[in-house]
């Protein structure tokens, strides 16, 4: 998941974070990227991750907890 270096610090997270994003009642874990080149109030999620998102979509990104599993 990468996030704009403003929104990682809003959020407290940094690069290897675990994220939680939720969008259309489901809920993905991921690992945060800063990436400078990434808009404000955008999260960009890879084909890469293994995170199944066809389209774009609005959602939430929040800091996952150190009891979060994937």
């Amino acid at each position: 998941m990468e996030v704009n270096p403003a929104d990682a610090q809003d959020l407290g997270i940094g690069n290897g974070s675990r994220v939680i994003f939720e969008w259309d009642s489901r809920t993905e874990t991921a690992e945060a990227a800063v990436v400078a080149s990434v808009p404000r109030g955008v999260a960009l999620v890879p084909r890469s991750s293994g995170v199944s998102l066809p389209v774009p979509a609005r959602g939430r990104l929040r800091a996952a907890g150190p009891e979060t599993v994937r």
